[in-house]
């Protein structure tokens, strides 16, 4: 069965690959653009040295199941449907993806789901417009914060209202409203699955050269699902100031910066309570038209619980270029550092506080021998040291990919 299973996926890519061959080259072709239904047929196969990201000197994760190694190759195939069109001053999208990801060892992590993303951007008047949006994804808890074997699969929904009433010149009201929802397959201490209301007003200038500055202040009220474990569940408040600054500074590049103010409060768990600030900072450079530079600086703060800690603090920097060496080809790399702190007191932990240092390295090519045929390579190595010597790991992770459109 696996062996099948793989070999359909290899048939999958090889379709592509022939449809690459069959068609006329790229230059040759009429640019008229897809038409506003469009399908889409991708298909990834990967191979990882270190699926569950456990410290080298661990035990095989899966010994139990009589399965030997760290290492497994797995093969991902989706079928993706969008629809986009504009009616007078009204636009509709939507995107169904559904994607199936087989493994060939660790089997217990295979899955199956059905993503959607829908929108309504709508216009009333001049003056004011805005967006009704929906979306609902699946995605693998990583086992960078999961620890151990076991496979918890998290399902994230939204729905949300916002309007744009524009006031005069270059200023702007902003409104929204908005609900998330988070469902897991397995309980997860460290990050239960909670369901909030968000509510937000704002302030937008907008210059005539792009230069923009937003403040926007944020009420967020939701509720954790009750956990077998975890007694704290309950209502929580958090309430965020968000500052927001967009500068083209010149046709070749561009700064934008965000700070944000957080605090969280709990109904049941006083001692899970936290005020942090949180940021990022960014520069994108085009030199030229084939070479491209983005850097980012981030502080990303979230609820953590686990290991005494009330939340978590990521601490990242990334430099990330791109080099167009063609029309049809692209090579692309990536390095990252990030450090992660787990402060708090919400609990007992022994030996010294939390800290994990994540570097990471990747370099990637695309190649679209047609307009509607893409086809890609990626090699990705990371290396996380920590405090808790259980938790380091060192993983080596290939990928090639293929997708074509119709």
């Amino acid at each position: 069965m696996i062996n099948a299973i793989f070999a359909a996926r290899g048939l999958t890519i090889a379709c592509v690959f022939a449809a690459a061959l069959l068609v006329p080259p790229a230059a040759a072709q009429d640019a008229t653009p897809l038409g506003p239904f469009t399908l889409r047929l991708g298909s990834t196969v990967s191979w990882d040295s270190n699926v569950f990201r456990v410290a080298d000197a661990a035990a095989d994760p899966q010994i139990s199941r009589g399965i030997s190694g760290k290492s497994d190759r797995f093969a991902t195939t989706s079928l993706g449907m969008n629809f986009d069109k504009a009616y007078a001053q009204q636009r509709f999208s939507l995107e169904l993806v559904q994607t199936v990801t087989r493994y060939e060892k660790f089997t217990s992590l295979d899955r199956s789901g059905l993503d959607h993303r829908g929108a309504w951007q709508w216009q009333l008047t001049p003056h004011i417009s805005g967006a009704l949006r929906t979306s609902s994804s699946q995605s693998l808890v990583s086992f960078e914060d999961a620890r151990g074997a076991q496979r918890i699969v998290r399902t994230t929904t939204n729905r949300g209202l916002t309007v744009d009433g524009w006031l005069f010149g270059g200023w702007h009201l902003l409104a929204g409203t908005s609900e998330d929802k988070t469902g897991s397959s397995q309980t997860f201490l460290a990050a239960p699955d909670f369901t909030q209301t968000n509510q937000e007003f704002g302030l937008r200038y907008l210059s005539a050269s792009q230069s923009s500055i937003t403040v926007i202040r944020r009420l967020r009220r939701g509720s954790f699902a009750s956990q077998p474990g975890d007694p704290t569940t309950g209502g929580f408040t958090v309430r965020e100031s968000d500052a927001i600054g967009t500068w083209p500074a010149s046709g070749k590049s561009t700064f934008n910066g965000r700070l944000t103010r957080i605090e969280r409060r709990n109904e049941n768990f006083p001692e899970r309570d936290f005020s942090a600030v949180a940021g990022e900072f960014g520069y994108a450079w085009t030199p030229t038209g084939r070479l491209s530079l983005a850097f980012s600086a981030t502080r990303t703060v979230i609820p953590f619980f686990a290991a005494g800690s009330t939340y978590r603090t990521d601490d990242a920097v990334a430099l990330a270029p791109v080099w167009r060496v063609s029309e049809r080809a692209t090579v692309r790399m990536r390095a990252s550092h990030q450090v992660s702190d787990f402060p708090g007191q919400a609990g007992a932990a022994a030996g010294p506080p939390r800290r994990d240092v994540l570097r990471s390295a990747e370099i990637g090519a695309d190649f679209a021998p047609h307009p509607k045929v893409t086809i890609g390579a990626t090699l990705r190595h990371e290396q996380r040291t920590s405090t808790d010597a259980a938790l380091a790991f060192d993983a080596t992770r290939v990928t090639v990919n293929a997708t074509v459109r119709f």
